[in-house]
């Protein structure tokens, strides 16, 4: 990493999910990820304090090491991100690092960018860069620049008649099935599919009344503004791999990881997406695909890098179909993805698989961490003193009802991290099957 940077420690801050560019948007997730990625002398801010058992837990495996300082408020504040950010409890804590330390932020938004103005502290981040690479219209716009495969589509749509022409004219093309999203997307949430039969046999002005009632959907499930892309539905016939890359201040940048992206189906059957729920490693894709698609991020990451000076993290994700390898998404900020891999390099010292996935449950059935790692039992890693088994990366409050449980099995093998998820899985049914009434 360049001195600006390489000797210096972080200041993590990961436990904000703000939209990067709109003042509007504000959330604080209580996935307390920050501290998976904490090494000797960071700083972990964290809007909630961590559970005891969970800290002593992740020193125990072998994820936290070295002496990590953590700062929690004394009380969240009832609209929290700009007065967690920019809070003066928070900007007091920090003074003293601003020489010392710089800023690591998960999605880095316009309260990141103030508090680091505030201070005058640096951030591993090119905010202006970011903001336009971020937009998935701008991303569709610079493949087509570039001459890369794109899938057939329209981007900055703003209304729903908009949508609905475009909807159309990809189905006068013959094309099957079509995606509508946003051009700030979140994981695939929001992000619809249209098949051509079911759009054509309603009449032309309920065709026009399901665009308006998605159109509608978008807006009240986002609470900021954006344009729509519609664009060419294709299954990942072989797989979804996501790349993850690290560009530095001197233009340098490498590819950090290859996963392929686990997926589930949410939503009513008009409005279905699909959601990432989990990742694999290494990637299993064929090899001329992934070289393909690794070709065609380099050329995207030598614009941002050479031509707009960016740093910071990046992803691009992609899809694998007989009809040919696509970039589809980027997503110019930290992944999900990072925290098993950096990991994974971190506890094993040899080849290694694993998986990481999510699993959402019922308070009554697994109502704290203590519980989630009794599920574990055997599993727990290292099972056997050997380097594989099943490891708890988070646990928080999913809603009211539910905890959220992030997960990784990892072994030295595919088929070996494989059969821990499958052993874990088989455990937390059982569980279910034991507590049912909690349903009842």
């Amino acid at each position: 990493m360049a001195e600006r940077f390489s000797n210096k420690k972080k200041i993590i801050i990961h436990s904000t999910d703000s939209d990067s560019w709109d003042n509007n948007f504000f959330h604080i997730s209580k996935m307390q990820r920050g501290i998976l990625s904490a090494e000797e002398g960071d700083i972990v801010i964290s809007p909630y304090p961590y559970d005891a058992a969970y800290l002593d837990y992740l020193r125990d495996v072998g994820i936290l090491t070295g002496s990590v300082s953590i700062w929690s408020p004394h009380q969240l504040p009832k609209k929290p991100l700009n007065q967690f950010l920019c809070g003066e409890e928070l900007k007091d804590f920090l003074k003293p690092f601003k020489d010392t330390h710089y800023v690591d932020a998960f999605l880095p938004g316009r309260q990141e960018k103030l508090l680091v103005e505030n201070l005058g502290i640096d951030i591993f981040y090119n905010f202006e860069i970011a903001e336009s690479f971020s937009d998935k219209g701008n991303f569709r716009n610079l493949l087509k620049r570039l001459k890369l495969p794109s899938l057939e589509g329209f981007e900055f749509l703003k209304n729903a008649s908009e949508i609905k022409k475009s909807v159309e004219i990809l189905f006068e093309k013959n094309i099957d099935e079509v995606i509508i999203k946003k051009s700030a997307g979140n994981g695939g949430k929001g992000n619809i599919k249209i098949k051509k039969n079911y759009f054509y046999s309603l009449g032309n002005s309920d065709r026009l009344a399901l665009v308006e009632n998605i159109f509608d959907y978008f807006n009240k499930r986002d609470a900021f503004p954006g344009t729509f892309i519609v664009e060419e539905f294709l299954n990942a016939s072989s797989s979804s791999p996501s790349f993850q890359y690290i560009c530095f201040p001197d233009r340098a940048y490498k590819l950090i990881s290859v996963h392929d992206q686990l997926f589930f189906t949410e939503g009513h059957f008009l409005f279905q997406h699909e959601v990432f729920n989990g990742v694999k490693y290494p990637a299993t894709g064929y090899k001329t695909a992934l070289e393909s698609l690794e070709a065609q991020c380099r050329r995207v990451m030598d614009v941002m890098s050479a031509e707009h000076k960016f740093f910071g993290y990046s992803g691009f994700d992609a899809i694998i179909n007989n009809l040919g390898n696509f970039l589809i998404d980027p997503n110019i900020r930290r992944q999900f993805n990072l925290y098993p891999f950096e990991i994974a390099k971190r506890i094993m010292t040899k080849d290694f698989s694993y998986i990481y996935y999510n699993y959402i449950m019922p308070n009554g059935v697994v109502g704290s961490f203590t519980d989630a790692y009794k599920i574990m039992g055997s599993l727990a890693f290292p099972v056997k003193d050997e380097k594989r088994g099943a490891i708890i990366l988070s646990f928080f409050p999913y809603n009211k009802y539910s905890n959220l449980m992030n997960m990784m099995f990892i072994d030295s093998s595919a088929q070996g991290a494989d059969s821990l998820k499958n052993a874990f899985e088989l455990r937390l049914n059982k569980l279910l099957a034991e507590k049912w009434d909690v349903f009842s």
